[in-house]
């Protein structure tokens, strides 16, 4: 019976590799060997069946000892089974060929026996092969089912066996009882539906290769064409069986040639077939694969039929297609032919094969993740996320050696492969599973050893080596969307879990890697590298950790190390500058590696390392460096990547690629360079992130639909770096926009932990307490210090041991300890992982406690290896002494076996000699150490020791024997670790922890951790070398770093760049200027252009460079250097000057002393001269182009920067004015470009042009009050072409910018001394006004300020000038002046003239000026005899306010401050001539403003009573000059203002209280002028207005006169003075010591009472004068007739007050005669005039009232009056009477008019009242009449005498 299809199908699929022996006998290369063999293991075709069965088996027998030996020195703990720890490819395939050996064969022995069982192109170490026959639980899911219709006989079906025990998934081969033979055609039909479409095509080829011969000879292969021919005749579903069967016995029968054309007819049938169900096609193509790949026999193979087997391969993997086991087998033969290969062109036709179906197989992948862009597996969990539980560790969580222990085999990636190399059409993943297989396959062939001494590249492992390589690079670069697609996943039919492509493939990738990262050969090295770039560049969030263990364990160390080759170094470091030039994963490294705790500073590293290759001293010629330039164009790579054809066996050179450049020049030059190249990288990445500056949305919307990136291999190689391919991982990236002060907080955290590590290797105790007050460590507790030791691996190993060893520790180290399990480990494994923990301390009390907690855990772990603890212990001591004695450098004699078991027999419990001889030799070969420090103490390995033992004429390399054993070391560790993280699961947490680039304020972070490292390495190449290259790379670096600074406005970061700017233009050595330097010059200006708006106060550096350089110029163009000063001496000068106040030490006489470092540095500086190389590199056009556009940008500045820059601006300028003022051609460079700047400015907008100004202007303030005329006139002119300028700018109204801008020619002309320079003033704003008079607007204030400063001076000539000048403007611009405004700045001008006492014709001009002023204005505002409406009567206010208030305070303001007498009094008549003409025109509110403004503060010296004196500080001029004006223009002003209310009395009716306020503090002053002055103001006031004011006005009148009275009562006489003891005698009772102070307070004192004294005396005066003025008031009749009765009265009480206060001080003579003797009154004082007069004047005031019938109408009035009358008179008469005339005759003369009085009166009273008050009077005058009268007296009497008789005689009788 022939072999049914199912069965060929299932006998060839992946689970049983086995391959048909050719016809010879010969066996070919099978998957496992392709994917774990080495190529040169591979048997060639003249082998056997025999031959094959004992040579595979061999050869990976020894290849596995070897891997398992590596192994086991890796790992220290105890034997496991390799099987769970040992995943080298090839040592389980000496346990499969085993089992295959065992098996029965298949098939008949004349047709093809059945081969060594081996495994296919996956990894062996899985423990996976299985047989071609699923088991019954496995069928369902793993083997494609057939179609219903299809009937498979019973024959058919194969045998199922069960898996051999211990064997996990490995089936045993099928059995059968009959032998295959040819195919029945008849039955094929039953399982092939499929046709030919080109039957011809086929009949033909079967028709001559039956005319062959050898055909003919041989029956079989006759009779197998023959039916293929007559199949084709009459062509039916059958006849592709038919033609496949006669295909196979052609192939496995026939001749190599008839194998090519049988092979050819294969590819023909992939073409020419159409299938109607893929099981027909996947069940032929499997088998057609498998007959086709046994045609080729290694490296004896026909050429012809090697390009036969690769076509139709090809074409079954491009056609059928193909997948899974079948995939890997065709794939296998063609990478077969590309190694194996004699012929040239065949491995060329084969590689460029093998390239194209791998990319095919991609395509795929790729073309499906489109057809289900829109159905992804989003709601599918994907095994990482399911599987969180499996491992809790945290994403920070470091990895180490010590946590490899445990790690078993991943069984998740055996369930991979089994399922993948399952796979079917029906599979919705196929296409993924077939690229997963091809590119798993791939990597484990590259993680083959190859051993790199003495290797031939030619050799099939080291061409198998770089073509693996070659296509993991390929499919990673050209692919690699499919791996950032989250949705390209791997379906599990076992469980809901589905592996992303990129997850499943890490491990074999990272071991791929981790194997050839440290190769010795350069290609190996670049490619792996170029690998680990397309990683960083694109896949950096997946590999997140895998990356950082490549840099920290492999790269970076190779970098460091000695040992390693020139080209590695160079090589990483065009790596590395690709990742500089990379700004996001810059970015993105700082966020996930240096902000992320127990993650490597990756970023902090890198730029460590660049600084310590830039700032490396290096010697090299110029010759040298030119070589390095000639060189450095060819590049530095041996191996070109892009070149796929580098890789045949006759273009590549037997020996390994040497670089042979390193002769030409050092390496460390090289390197140098490179690192500054990485340097100007780094910086321009950061600033290009900086200035995308909006890329943060659009990231963040990639981020949002990470699938909708589009797949093609163009955006994979072009945008490798694009946000999308981050993007694309879903939740693994997160946007951090928000989280700048997270990670900041996370960055100094992690710098805190670090330093707590540092204090902990130094002193850990303390250490302890500073990470407990830092929350790194919860307690104190024990239980929390030893997981805190045990979990953080950063801890010095050293540190901790010496911190669990004390005494009092015990605790500590039980739970420190408390963790370790040793259970199953030997002694010795177990001790090896406890002296991993710490290292153990040299004392012998230390150690042994350690050994106390080691055998109390290994006991509890292994309680049946000792009876108890003690022998442990015991054994465990002695272990580490012989650990000690065997591997000491120091010990000459060491301890022997047998010395060892002598010691251990010491033990009470008697140790058995067996294991102490165990543990002696396991230690004696493998001395116990810190790995760390073992893995640390290989790397850093320079070979120098070996090298010493090395003779001279030895070939040894000793370099390259360090650096192979430093790569092993490396290789290793990073194997485990990553392998590491293939086991371990990654949670969700993970996923979303990786942090993309998002914001342009991660670049702060960034650079501020690494700016200071940055200019370190920037600053000593520049210095050290001046190379082209090198000084364009430090400039360029220098100027993104100041970028960058700029940007983010770090003030500290930005001047350190910038002050290593300013040091590189060597300035300070004028005499050794370089092209260098000047380079740094023109770097400084092309970044105060471009960075000008960021530079704020470095703009001072920038200016003074210029300044400096203009100098410079000069000099080379032949100006004495002498003659300009330089301003960077300016602070040399004044560090002189400050030093030279401080003592020296003198010579030995005195005549010497040392110079200062600064007058060093001064005298060194300006003995310099400028050499003439130095003066052709300065005197170049291009540099004066270059410092001009640095002024011309400035318009383009922001309104901040030009702020900034001018005030920087206005310091230079000062220097140079400063050092060359005294000079007669001062420096004026700097002031120059104060102009120039003015004007590239003026268009400004007015809100950054008037802070601008502010600044410049006053830089022409400051200029232009120079000493020097020169400076004074230049800045004047200057500032007169600018305002000439400024002034052609349209000003709007109401804005004053032409105000501010002429301000500084006031601040000149008032601050400047010169005539010349004020009067050149005047002229400059004279010819503002004759060219621009019709455009200036806000201007005219500041030229009238300009006349009126002018006005002050005492130069007849300014004043001519500027008078003239104001009087031209009145003239010629008045109305333009009104329009503007400034017409109260026109008059205040005119005022200041008539103000200056020195010049009185333009004083008096001046008034007459504003004189016709006022009457200008009046015509045009006041005379109009129409009413006014509401609207123009505020207009007429307006204008009242604008016009005539200015010129009415100008004459106020002559009045009060002008100096010359006649000047101010006729402006005093005209001001009040004015008020008095033109005052019926002005509005209440306007007489208001008039007296408030300008009236009341005329008297304004008189504010209150009492109040005008002048103050001792004042000189006695100015004394004298207010005294004549109080005695002149006040009392004038005061009859004026009388007058002028008297005119205007009702309009100044409100302003009543006020003019009676005035008038109380006139009468009530010192000044008896000023007195006399107020009572005849008064009393006109009173007489001219009596007749008109009311009864309310009247009030006021009276109520002025009550406050007089009071103001004028000396009621200071009537306080009796306590302790008259003069001053000088009190201070001499206090102490005879008298100082200034007392002094001063004793003449204030005595100052106080004169004045005191004056007052009171004046108060007495001015008391009589209020008398006699009411006495001359009721004298006059329109007074009288006028006031009323009520105020009257009110009025003359005030005056009985008096008498009342007078007569009581008179009749007290001891208070009297007390202030006499106190020295209050220098004579007895008496008040008898107040007391007669104030009584007459009483007494008159109340008869009038009584003799007036109008007011006293009644007897009742009269009463009244009479009620305080009549008791005075009597009174007073007989106090008359009583005086002594001998005595007493003034009393009595003084009291005589009052007797007239009283009797007159008497005289006048009705008759009623005259009789009943006359009797008593009658009594006392009696005796008046004795005395001596006057007549006048005596007729009163008389009179009185009369009436008596009349009224009591005559009336009687």
């Amino acid at each position: 019976m022939a072999e049914d299809p199912p069965t060929v199908r299932t006998s060839t699929s992946v689970e049983d590799p086995a391959v048909p022996i050719s016809g010879n006998g010969t066996k070919t290369i099978n998957t496992a060997d392709l994917a774990d063999s080495e190529p040169q293991d591979i048997p060639d075709n003249s082998g056997t069946k025999e031959d094959s069965e004992i040579e595979v088996p061999e050869a990976v027998h020894e290849k596995s000892s070897e891997s398992a030996a590596e192994v086991e020195d890796q790992v220290l703990e105890s034997k496991v089974d390799s099987k769970e720890t040992n995943e080298d490819v090839d040592t389980d395939i000496a346990a499969n060929d085993k089992q295959a050996e065992n098996s029965k064969p298949v098939q008949e022995v004349e047709i093809e026996d059945e081969p060594p069982k081996e495994d296919t192109l996956e990894e062996v170490g899985e423990n996976v092969a299985v047989t071609d026959v699923p088991t019954e639980e496995t069928k369902a899911t793993q083997e494609p089912e057939v179609p219903e219709e299809t009937e498979v006989p019973e024959e058919s079906q194969p045998e199922v066996v069960p898996p051999v025990p211990g064997k996990d998934a490995v089936q045993q081969p099928v059995e059968t009882s009959e032998p295959v033979a040819v195919v029945d055609p008849v039955e094929a039909t039953t399982h092939y539906n499929a046709k030919l479409e080109n039957v011809q095509i086929f009949l033909k080829a079967f028709q001559n290769i039956a005319e062959t011969k050898e055909v003919k000879k041989n029956e079989a292969l006759l009779a197998a064409a023959k039916k293929s021919i007559d199949s084709l005749a009459a062509p039916s579903a059958q006849t592709v069986h038919v033609i496949y069967d006669s295909l196979k016995v052609l192939c496995e029968h026939g001749s190599q040639d008839l194998k090519s054309k049988a092979v050819d007819v294969f590819a023909k049938l992939f073409d020419y077939t159409v299938f109607e169900d893929e099981l027909d096609r996947a069940m032929l193509t499997d088998a057609a694969i498998d007959v086709i790949s046994s045609c080729f026999e290694g490296e004896g193979t026909d050429e012809k039929l090697e390009v036969q087997v690769v076509k139709a391969l090809v074409q079954s993997i491009l056609n059928m297609p193909t997948h899974g086991a079948s995939l890997l087998k065709a794939v296998r033969q063609i990478f077969n032919v590309t190694i194996l290969s004699l012929s040239q062109d065949n491995q060329g036709l084969a590689q460029g094969s093998l390239t194209q179906v791998v990319g095919a197989v991609f395509q795929r992948v790729n073309e499906a993740a489109q057809r289900g862009k829109n159905t992804s597996f989003d709601s599918v969990p994907v095994a990482s996320d399911i599987d969180a539980d499996v491992s809790s560790d945290n994403i920070n969580d470091k990895l180490t050696l010590e946590k490899l222990r445990d790690l078993a085999g991943d069984s998740a990636d055996i369930e991979r492969v089994k399922e993948a190399s399952d796979a079917s059409a029906k599979d919705e993943d196929l296409a993924v599973k077939d690229a997963f297989l091809i590119f798993r396959v791939i990597c484990k062939l590259a993680s083959k050893d190859l051993d790199s001494d003495n290797v031939d590249m030619r050799s099939h492992a080291a061409r198998q080596k770089l073509l693996t390589l070659h296509l993991i690079h390929t499919i990673l670069k050209d692919n690699i969307d499919i791996f950032l697609n989250k949705d390209v996943v791997l379906l599990s039919s076992k469980s809901e879990k589905h592996t992303r492509l990129v997850d499943a493939i890490r491990p074999s990738l990272s071991q791929a890697l981790s194997r050839n990262a440290t190769s010795s050969l350069a290609p190996v090295f670049e490619l792996s590298i170029e690998i680990f770039w397309l990683l960083v560049a694109n896949l950096r969030s997946d590999f997140r950790k895998e990356i950082s263990i490549f840099f920290e364990t492999i790269y970076f160390p190779i970098g460091e190390i000695k040992t390693s080759t020139p080209h590695h170094k160079r090589y990483l470091l065009a790596i590395i500058e690709r990742l500089c030039n990379d700004s996001r994963c810059l970015i993105e490294f700082y966020l996930n590696y240096d902000c992320v705790s127990k993650m490597p500073d990756i970023c902090d590293m890198l730029i460590n390392y660049l600084t310590k290759l830039a700032l490396a001293r290096v010697d090299v010629t110029a010759a040298q460096q030119i070589a390095y330039k000639e060189k450095k164009r060819q590049g530095i790579a041996l191996y070109d990547v892009s070149k796929i054809g580098e890789l045949n066996s006759a273009r590549i050179s037997s020996r390994p690629p040497e670089p042979d450049v390193y002769a030409s020049f050092p390496l460390e030059y090289a390197l140098k360079v490179t690192s500054l190249n990485c340097f100007v990288a780094f910086l321009r990445s950061l600033n290009s992130w900086c200035q995308k500056g909006a890329l943060g949305s659009r990231s963040s919307q990639s981020k949002s639909h990470p699938s909708s990136a589009p797949f093609s291999p163009t955006s994979s190689r072009d945008n490798s770096r694009n946000t999308s391919f981050v993007a694309a991982q879903g939740s693994r990236a997160t946007d951090d926009n928000d989280d700048y002060e997270q990670f900041e907080s996370q960055r100094q955290r992690k710098k805190l932990f670090a330093e707590g590590s540092r204090r902990f290797t130094q002193k850990p105790a303390k250490a302890i307490k500073f990470f407990i007050e830092n929350g790194f460590l919860k307690s104190d507790s024990v239980e929390d210090i030893a997981s805190f030791l045990r979990e953080n691996d950063s801890f010095d190993k050293a540190a901790i041991g010496e911190y669990l060893s004390g005494e009092n520790d015990g605790a500590l180290r039980h739970a420190f300890f408390s963790k370790s399990n040793f259970a199953g480990l030997t002694f010795v494994d177990a001790l090896r992982s406890f002296l991993q923990l710490f290292r153990l301390p040299g004392e012998g009390q230390k150690v042994d406690r350690f050994m106390l907690n080691f055998a109390e855990r290994y006991v509890e772990g292994n309680p049946d290896v000792f009876e108890n603890a003690n022998a442990a212990y015991y054994l465990a001591y002695s272990t580490t002494m012989l650990n000690t004695d065997q591997h000491s450098k120091n010990l000459k004699s060491r301890m022997t076996l047998e010395d060892f078991v002598r010691m251990n027999e010491g033990c009470e419990d008697n140790l058995p000699r067996e294991l102490s001889e165990e543990i002696f030799n396991e230690v004696h070969n493998n001395e116990i150490k810190l790995l760390s420090e073992q893995s640390a103490a290989a790397i850093m390995n320079d070979g120098s020791a070996d090298a010493a033992s090395v003779g001279f004429f030895s070939g040894r390399d000793v370099n390259k024997e360090a650096y192979n054993h430093a790569s092993k070391e490396m290789s290793s560790k990073t194997e485990m670790l990553v392998r590491s993280l293939g086991k371990r699961t990654r949670s969700t947490d993970e996923d979303e922890n990786y942090h993309v680039a998002s914001n342009i304020i991660q670049v702060k972070a960034i650079f501020n951790q690494v700016w200071m490292s940055v200019l370190a390495g920037l600053t000593g190449p520049f210095k050290e070398y001046d190379d082209d290259e090198v000084v364009r790379a430090c400039l360029e670096g220098l100027k993104f770093a100041i970028k960058i600074a700029c940007i983010f406005d770090m003030e500290d970061v930005k001047k350190a760049f910038v002050n290593a700017l300013i040091q590189f233009q060597n300035l300070a050595n004028i005499d050794d200027i370089k092209q260098k330097n000047v380079e740094a010059m023109y770097l400084t200006l092309d970044l105060a252009i471009s960075e000008g708006n960021f530079l704020q106060n470095l703009w001072y550096a920038v200016l003074a460079l210029i300044s400096q350089l203009e100098r410079l110029q000069l000099i080379a163009n032949g100006f004495d250097q002498n003659s300009i000063p330089d301003v960077s001496v300016a602070k040399l000068v004044s560090r002189t000057s400050t030093e030279s106040a401080l003592p020296r030490p003198s010579g030995f006489f005195g005549f010497s002393r040392e110079t200062t470092a600064s007058e060093s540095a001064a005298i060194k500086h300006q003995n310099q001269h400028l050499s003439p190389e130095s003066a052709a590199l300065i005197g170049r056009t291009d540099l004066s182009v270059a410092m001009d556009r640095v002024f011309t940008n400035t318009s383009e500045l922001s309104g901040e920067a030009i702020k900034d820059f001018v005030i920087a601006l206005r310091q230079v300028v000062s220097e140079e004015i400063e050092l060359s003022g005294s000079a007669k051609n001062p420096r004026l460079f700097s002031l120059q470009k104060v102009v120039d700047i003015c004007y590239y400015n003026m268009g400004r907008v007015r809100f950054e042009w008037s802070p601008l100004w502010a600044n410049l202007g006053d830089i022409f303030n400051k200029v232009g009050c120079h000493s020097n005329l020169t400076i004074d006139f230049f800045a004047l002119d200057s500032l007169k072409q600018l305002s000439l300028r400024f002034l052609s700018l349209e000003e709007l109204a109401h804005f004053k910018f032409q105000q501010e801008f002429l301000k500084p020619f006031h601040h000149i002309i008032v601050n400047n001394h010169s005539i010349e320079v004020k009067e050149m003033v005047i002229d400059c704003v004279n010819n503002m006004v004759l060219a621009k008079a019709d455009q200036i607007r806000s201007g005219w204030k500041t030229i009238f300020e300009v006349l009126t400063a002018a006005a002050k001076q005492t130069s007849d000539s300014i004043v001519k000038k500027a008078f003239e000048m104001a009087f031209r403007i009145k003239n010629d611009y008045l109305d333009e002046v009104r329009a503007q405004d400034s017409f109260g700045d026109l008059v205040a001008c005119f005022t200041e003239f008539a103000k200056n006492e020195k010049f009185q014709k333009y004083g008096l001009l001046s008034v007459e000026i504003l004189t016709k002023l006022l009457v200008q204005i009046a015509k045009l505002t006041v005379e109009s005899s129409e009413p006014l409406a509401n609207g123009e009567k505020q207009a007429r206010i307006e204008n009242l306010t604008k016009l005539w208030f200015p010129i009415l305070f100008g004459f106020y303001d002559i009045i009060m401050h002008g100096e010359e007498m006649e000047v101010r009094l006729k402006t005093l008549t005209r001001f009040f001539d004015v008020l008095h003409k033109y005052g019926d025109h002005f509005e209440p509110e306007f007489w208001d403003i008039i007296y408030h403004k300008l009236l009341a503060p005329i008297f304004g010296k008189l504010s209150e009573p009492w109040s005008l004196s002048f103050d001792n500080n004042e000189s006695i001029s100015e004394i004298d000059r207010m005294s004549v004006w109080v005695s002149t223009t006040l009392v004038q002003a005061s009859n004026s203002l009388v007058s002028l209310y008297t005119h205007y009395f009702d309009a100044f009716e409100a302003l009543q209280p006020q003019l009676m306020g005035l008038i109380v503090n006139f009468i009530c002053q010192e000044n008896e002028i000023l007195a006399q002055t107020g009572k005849a103001c008064l009393t006109e006031f009173i007489l001219q207005n009596a007749s008109r004011m009311s009864e309310q006005q009247w009030t006021l009148v009276v109520d002025t006169f009550a406050q007089l009275f009071e103001e004028t009562t000396a009621k200071g006489l009537l306080q009796v003075p306590s302790g008259a003891t003069p001053v000088s005698e009190k201070s001499n009772e206090n102490g005879a010591e008298e100082s200034t102070t007392a002094a001063n307070n004793v003449a204030r004192v005595q100052e106080n009472s004169a004045r005191s004294k004056r007052i009171m005396v004046m108060k007495c005066v001015l008391q009589l004068t209020l008398i006699e003025t009411v006495m001359e008031l009721t004298e006059k009749k329109v007074f009288v007739e006028s006031i009323p009765d009520s105020e009257l009265i009110r009025l003359s009480l005030f005056l009985f007050n008096s008498h009342e206060f007078a007569r009581s001080f008179n009749d007290n003579y001891k208070l009297r005669n007390q202030l006499y003797e106190g020295g209050v009154i220098d004579r007895l004082p008496t008040l008898l005039k107040q007391e007669t007069i104030s009584a007459a004047v009483f007494l008159n005031i109340m008869f009038t009232l009584y003799c007036d019938d109008k007011r006293a109408t009644d007897s009742e009035t009269k009463d009244t009056i009479l009620e305080s009358v009549v008791p005075l008179c009597n009174a007073i008469v007989k106090r008359y009477c009583a005086y002594d005339e001998s005595t007493q005759q003034a009393y009595i003369t003084a009291w005589r008019h009052v007797i007239k009085e009283i009797f007159e009166g008497y005289v006048e009273m009705d008759e009623a009242h005259f009789s009943a008050h006359a009797p008593e009077l009658f009594r006392v005058a009696m005796k008046v009449n004795n005395r001596c009268m006057r007549p006048d007296v005596q007729k009163a009497i008389l009179a009185f005498m009369a009436r008596i008789g009349d009224v009591f005689i005559y009336s009687r009788k």
